[in-house]
C-alpha cells in the first residue's frame, strides 16, 4: 500500500490539518508523509534519510518505547506532564 493515499485520507476523514498531525516512521515508505506533516519523528533505528527530514529523533529504537517516549516529550512541551490530574489513572 502506498501511505500517502492513507494518510490522505484519514485527514479527509477527521478534517484535519497536516500542522496537526505527528507522524512516527523509520524507512523510505514514510518519507512522502512525513515531508507533509506537522512533527515527523524518527526512532533511534531509522534510515538516515528519514531522521534528515525528522524535528524529533527518539533515543528509543522501533518497538523499545517510541510510542511513551513522544507522548511524554509532547506533553511536557505541553505542560500537561505531570500536572495535578496526571495521577488519576
Amino acid at each position: 500500500a502506498v501511505k500517502i493515499h492513507t494518510y490522505d485520507e484519514f485527514l479527509s476523514k477527521y478534517q484535519l490539518s497536516d500542522e496537526e498531525i505527528i507522524y512516527v516512521g523509520d524507512d523510505i515508505p514514510d518519507y512522502e508523509v512525513m515531508k507533509l506533516v506537522g512533527l515527523p519523528v524518527a526512532p533511534a533505528d531509522a534510515a538516515s534519510e528519514i531522521k534528515d527530514i525528522s524535528l524529533y529523533i527518539s533515543s528509543k529504537n522501533g518497538g523499545e518505547g517510541i510510542a511513551r517516549d513522544v507522548i511524554e516529550q509532547t506533553m511536557k512541551t505541553q505542560g500537561t506532564w505531570l500536572t495535578g490530574e496526571a495521577f488519576g489513572w
